[in-house]
């Protein structure tokens, strides 16, 4: 048995068991640097391996964002603005090959040119989000005093009565 699976039997059977099949020769490369194919099998440029991955990404993250959406998990408001972000992520993540004129004359790699554009967006999002929490917290404050006020003065009438 193991002579057989040493010389790579052709039918990937041995002796009744059935030998899980290979990963595809692509398969295993993906996301290494390879410069020829030792096997004359197409490889995969790490590049495009990266924008894979981020658009991959993202498009996973609008299909959560949407799906708590439908769950009524997230209000429309705020899941359409971030299923935008997410469909603005799967762009990036296919455009950020083109990105790389800029991020070479700023001395960066077009990865870590994209990672700094997030994180600006993030941070205009969450100043945004704390804007409206800011006034949500007013509006609350301004309702308890108005219930407040009212809750005493049907106390006051009662007590007349």
């Amino acid at each position: 048995m193991a002579d057989a699976l040493a010389s790579g039997a052709s039918d990937r059977k041995v002796v009744g068991v059935q030998v899980p099949p290979r990963a595809p020769h692509w398969f295993l490369r993906l996301g290494r640097r390879q410069h020829a194919s030792q096997d004359g099998g197409p490889t995969v440029n790490p590049k495009t391996t990266q924008t894979l991955y981020a658009a991959m990404v993202s498009l996973a993250f609008v299909l959560a964002v949407f799906r708590l959406g439908r769950k009524q998990k997230l209000s429309f408001r705020y899941a359409a603005g971030w299923m935008s972000l997410g469909v603005l992520g799967v762009v990036a993540g296919a455009l950020s090959p083109l990105s790389a004129p800029l991020a070479h004359h700023l001395h960066v790699t077009p990865a870590a040119l994209l990672a700094i554009g997030a994180m600006i967006l993030l941070l205009t999002l969450c100043v945004q989000l704390s804007i409206s929490i800011s006034g949500l917290q007013e509006q609350v404050r301004t309702l308890a005093e108005e219930s407040a006020f009212l809750r005493r003065e049907l106390d006051e009438v009662r007590k007349d009565d």
